[in-house]
């Protein structure tokens, strides 16, 4: 049951903790910080792009 429910929802997860750590570490953060979370924040973008354009073609 277990390898169902992460099979289905492990990405969707893992790309909401990425995004969440990248906004928190931006509000807090400095220059570095930013950056990182700004590299963070394009990989969901990313991603989505590539699945759609995937999808498409």
């Amino acid at each position: 049951m277990q390898s169902k429910f992460f099979k289905l929802w492990g990405i969707p997860i893992v790309l909401g903790i990425i995004s969440l750590y990248a906004l928190i570490s931006a509000l807090i953060g400095g220059v570095v910080a930013d950056t990182i979370a700004n590299i963070l924040l394009f990989i969901p973008v990313f991603i989505t792009i590539k699945n759609y354009y995937k999808s498409k073609y």
